[in-house]
């Protein structure tokens, strides 16, 4: 079943366009890669999913339910979370606190409940609990960053570059946390510079491009293409 689809979307900041003509859809329950060079558009491309981004043309649709033009507090309260690569945790909070932050939208009594299921994902920051999150590592920070994201239970989860400036050891373990969150039942969609991470653990990829789409494929046969790096990465 389609979660979300962007049918012929344009989008980008006040009148200058990123992005054009973007067809996509993400299944409920399974990763979704957004992969390209840097300047393609994958951010902009979460942003625009996110209400961040200007939409000129197009229908974004959520559960069957278009949220163009929506604000980004609407479209968290509709099922989606977001985990942006720059400024995604409160360093001066303690990594509880984070995650209680992370809930603002919540009215329920499940809190408490919900941090303790987190941290079964993430033991690395349970043991950091009431540490300041400046002090955490830069694999804890992102760990951290994510954990907060689904504190809003979304049922789908934007990641922008969650292995961005890890050593391999730590992206490694933070791509396992993104395939144990996907099967915990939330589906994502997670930009990724490392495109070997990404398709190792999703299930289709888009490549991105000047700011057009320019393949789409199963991550398993888009693994087989030798010469991917050279055709998209360049």
């Amino acid at each position: 079943m389609v979660l979300l689809e962007l049918n012929s979307v344009s989008s980008g900041y006040g009148k200058m366009v990123v992005l054009e003509n973007i067809n996509m859809y993400a299944d409920n329950g399974e990763i979704v890669s957004l992969l390209g060079p840097n300047g393609a558009g994958k951010t902009t491309l979460l942003n625009t999913i996110f209400g961040l981004a200007d939409v000129f043309e197009g229908d974004i649709k959520f559960n069957g339910i278009n949220i163009r033009g929506k604000s980004p507090d609407k479209i968290a309260n509709a099922g989606i979370g977001y985990s942006p690569q720059q400024q995604n945790i409160f360093p001066n909070f303690t990594v509880e606190e984070n995650l209680m932050l992370g809930a603002y939208l919540r009215r329920d009594k499940d809190l408490r409940k919900d941090i303790e299921e987190i941290f079964k994902i993430f033991p690395e920051i349970e043991r950091r609990r009431h540490n300041l999150a400046k002090t955490l590592s830069g694999g804890e920070r992102q760990m951290l960053a994510v954990a907060r994201a689904l504190m809003l239970r979304p049922k789908l989860l934007l990641c922008d570059e969650p292995t961005a400036g890890l050593a391999p050891k730590a992206a490694s373990l933070l791509a396992g946390k993104i395939q144990e969150i996907k099967e915990r039942g939330t589906t994502v969609i997670m930009v990724e510079q490392n495109a070997k991470i990404a398709l190792k653990i999703s299930d289709r990829a888009y490549v991105l491009a000047g700011g057009r789409i320019v393949a789409h494929d199963s991550s398993a046969n888009l693994l087989m293409k030798k010469d991917l790096e050279q055709l998209y990465f360049k």
